[in-house]
């Protein structure tokens, strides 16, 4: 839950220099450097804890270079190196899927060579975590599972979602098995309303409105338009979000709060993966997280 704070107010570029926040940023990175993989699965199944604390401290540390932040980042960072398995994966957590975790992880050991912060082995374990999720794609269809076998052996959209954003940030944006999960992800829509889809949990909704950001075009267009007066409407007057009843429920508001800043801070946070749409003009969305804020 802390990593999730962190990473929603970096992704309005809140650091240790912002004085409205500066106090709040400072104990929360703190309380993730004091022992970065001590946090438990969160029951929703769908978000890594260690990956998303080892990205939350990766960010930081790229932001503020805050030196006491660099040691934390490459203990983390060796630890996820020893523990890859050697099909490129990391365990499952809560329900036995192993492809969130490997995702998280793969995009948090990325994160931290990026930082200047990482450990030896960092760009080995990510590629092959990008082999061990290709390997997920169901080869008749586009959507993906959330493991080789067993409970989360069958594809899923909301798999799917988590899978390409990652592989799209890891440089294989352009590859086949990215471009026919994306076009199974747009065809489902923001409610999940296909025929044949469940309603987007609000991580899975989040990992899909990056990776529809990422490709650009129709898709991403329709998806936003749809999205963010859903999101909008959703907010409570105290600017707060709350999940709907299933496995996020008991995370609370800050959970989903932080969930819906990050769908709606997609366009800031990532950059879109393709050179052409990179360099073209961004959305308006100021407005937008003006409203989305919630404040320290």
């Amino acid at each position: 839950m802390t990593a999730l704070a962190v990473l929603a107010l970096a992704s309005r570029g809140e650091t240790f220099s912002d004085p409205g926040s500066a106090r709040v940023v400072e104990r929360a990175t703190g309380f993730l450097a004091r022992d970065p993989g001590a946090a438990p699965a969160a029951p929703a199944g769908l978000v890594d804890a260690e990956g998303l604390s080892l990205e939350a401290l990766s960010e930081s540390y790229a932001l503020t270079r805050v030196p006491a932040l660099r040691p934390a980042v490459e203990q983390a960072a060796a630890r996820l190196v020893r523990a890859q398995g050697s099909d490129g994966s990391w365990p499952g957590g809560a329900g036995g899927a192993d492809l969130p975790a490997t995702a998280a992880r793969a995009l948090a050991l990325a994160a931290a060579a990026s930082s200047g912060a990482g450990a030896v082995g960092c760009d080995a374990a990510v590629q092959r975590a990008v082999g061990h999720l290709k390997g997920l794609q169901d080869p008749a269809g586009g959507l993906f599972r959330g493991s080789p076998a067993g409970r989360f052996g069958a594809p899923s959209p909301e798999m799917t979602a988590v899978a390409v954003a990652a592989l799209q940030r890891l440089g294989h944006g352009r590859s086949p098995e990215v471009r026919r999960g994306l076009a199974s992800v747009a065809r489902i829509g923001t409610r999940g309303d296909a025929p044949d889809a469940p309603e987007w949990r609000l991580a899975a909704r989040e990992r899909a409105t990056v990776a529809l950001h990422n490709a650009g075009g129709r898709d991403w267009a329709r998806w936003r338009d749809a999205l963010v007066p859903e999101l909008l409407a959703a907010q409570s007057a105290n600017g707060a979000w709350a999940a709907a009843a299933g496995p996020e429920q008991p995370l609370g508001p800050a959970y989903a709060t932080a969930q819906a800043t990050l769908a709606l801070a997609a366009c800031y946070r990532y950059p879109p993966t393709d050179a052409a749409l990179a360099a073209a003009p961004a959305p308006a969305w100021a407005a937008i997280l003006a409203l989305a804020h919630v404040g320290p």
